[in-house]
């Protein structure tokens, strides 16, 4: 019983050790990406800022990364009338177009 006990742990240990010789590390087949591809997105962050995230792969399947934030204009205008006295006289957006910016009218 013992000798059957030996050789069993024996062949168990032989065979954990040939089971963990590999082949070494995989080849590199390519690229891991697809090329040509984009990919957004955005999180509030903290203040009035949105985080933009931008991930790209050229033609090659090389990723780039690109981290930025914009502001949002949420404390640009000073607002002191209650909600029921608003109207397009006294409104306005916060609108960009190209490079230029319109701004909210000021509220007396």
């Amino acid at each position: 019983m013992r000798k059957a006990s030996l050789i069993a742990t024996t062949a168990i240990a032989i065979v954990l050790v040939l089971a963990g010789c590999g082949n070494g590390a995989p080849e590199a087949t390519g690229p891991e990406f697809a090329p040509n591809q984009t990919a957004e997105a955005y999180i509030y962050i903290h203040g009035g800022y949105v985080g933009i995230a931008t991930a790209r792969t050229n033609a090659q399947g090389e990723p780039s990364v690109e981290l930025d934030e914009a502001f949002l204009p949420h404390t640009l205008a000073a607002v002191d009338i209650d909600a029921d006295e608003w109207n397009e006289d006294n409104t306005a957006w916060y609108v960009v177009r190209g490079n230029q910016n319109y701004v909210a009218k000021y509220v007396e």
